[in-house]
């Protein structure tokens, strides 16, 4: 890791890209002029530096672009932030919820009964990405600079105890063109993969698809409309959404599905794709601030609000305020999700 940190960081990206393209699909990317899908992901990688991808990779950061674009009610319950692994409030947790960092990939904690959880082994999970920069490991430079934290959040549930599915919308220059079905994630996950109105593809990447029919969400056209209005302005994003019962639940955004390092089946099909992505590569990008601090976010609530610690010099304030910043906290983040303002 030492040595990582000592090569430059487009040098280290460089590299990353070829050798771990060159793993997974038995060839080396053409990064100045890509064609295929997973290609133009190594485009982005190395030269589309515009901030606001960094913002959509942040777990926290997201949730006021998807507030901004299409209110509060289709974000999941966030419970609970925090910076410090020692601080994580058990009691006060609802029965059944998800832990996962800010500024990673995959990595998430699911509790499905509180009163079995091994604190400290929790602690020691968080702990461990909490000192961790993803950056290191994906070689993608969104997440070099995003701030660590744990999140708390509401665990979603198809009505049956299980884990809804995970519908993932590929949208090019605005339209969804492509719809990536994800059954039965934690058990014997498969992947489907359909077109806009429901006709099943036979192509696919990481995962074998199922031969069970997966009808169409009630509310696919509303969840055409989401992602089409979250990745508006842009030439291609991942919008990750689910159905449950009558509501629709944002999931995350993403920029570079699977770094682009997962070959897609049958042969053919990532150039197909790629053809759907038009890239501008004469506009100009702007460089990331890698360095710059993150600024602190403060605020604790019930339920639909987020709690989040404030940070170190705030802990070490007396309770008279430490209680006055949690509270304008609370009604600062009332006003954001809409909620009326409680009396003086």
């Amino acid at each position: 890791m030492a040595l990582r940190r000592m090569v430059p960081d487009w040098l280290y990206i460089l590299r990353k890209c070829f050798l771990d393209f060159h793993a997974g699909h038995g060839a080396y990317p053409n990064i100045l002029k890509p064609r295929s899908f997973s290609e133009k992901i190594q485009y982005r990688k190395l030269f589309d530096r515009r901030a606001i991808l960094v913002k959509f990779a942040d777990k926290l950061a997201v949730r006021d672009y998807v507030r901004d674009r299409l209110g509060s009610d289709i974000l999941p319950a966030l419970y609970y932030v925090t910076e410090d692994p020692a601080d994580i409030p058990l009691p006060v947790l609802p029965e059944r919820f998800v832990v996962k960092p800010t500024h990673g990939c995959g990595w998430i904690s699911i509790v499905r009964d509180k009163s079995a959880v091994d604190a400290e082994a929790l602690q020691q999970t968080c702990a461990g990405w909490l000192r961790e920069n993803y950056f290191y490991r994906a070689g993608e430079w969104i997440y070099k600079s995003i701030r660590p934290r744990i999140l708390f959040e509401e665990l979603l549930d198809d009505g049956t105890g299980g884990i809804p599915y995970d519908y993932k919308f590929f949208v090019f220059n605005g339209r969804v063109q492509i719809i990536s079905v994800d059954i039965d994630r934690y058990g014997d996950h498969r992947r489907n993969m359909y077109d806009r109105d429901w006709n099943k593809l036979r192509m696919g990447f990481q995962r074998a698809s199922s031969d069970a029919p997966v009808p169409p969400p009630d509310q696919l056209p509303e969840m055409l409309r989401y992602a089409e209005t979250l990745a508006a302005g842009f030439d291609f994003l991942r919008i990750d959404l689910y159905a449950m019962g009558s509501r629709v639940v944002f999931g995350e955004i993403t920029a570079t599905p699977a770094s682009g390092l997962e070959p897609f089946w049958p042969g053919g099909t990532d150039r197909q794709l790629g053809e759907l992505w038009t890239i501008d590569m004469k506009r100009p990008r702007s460089s990331p601030r890698w360095n710059e601090p993150s600024k602190p976010t403060h605020h604790i609530a019930h339920d639909r609000q987020s709690i989040d610690r404030n940070d170190n010099s705030e802990r070490n304030d007396g309770p008279a305020v430490r209680g006055l910043h949690m509270q304008r906290a609370v009604n600062e983040q009332r006003r954001k999700e809409g909620l009326p303002q409680p009396p003086p």
